[in-house]
């Protein structure tokens, strides 16, 4: 890839969205090196709402998952 492309992926956000720590999908810029810049769209009130519930039932979801590796070692 000579160039960069905007393309949906699972990109880490710090701040993005209202949301930190996490790989979420979201647009991102990528190029030769992988992803170069999340792109943070204009959402709406609901839209961030809705975007900021799937990060937290995703952590949440993460932290069980965790959890249960945890106890099997």
């Amino acid at each position: 890839m000579t160039k960069n492309v905007e393309l949906a992926v699972s990109g880490y956000c710090d701040g993005h969205y209202g949301i930190d720590g996490l790989y979420i999908g979201t647009p991102a810029i990528v190029g030769r090196e992988g992803v170069r810049e999340v792109v943070e769209l204009d959402l709406t009130e609901e839209e961030t709402a809705k975007m900021q519930h799937s990060a937290k039932v995703l952590k949440e979801t993460l932290e069980k998952a965790y959890a249960a590796f945890r106890s099997l070692i």
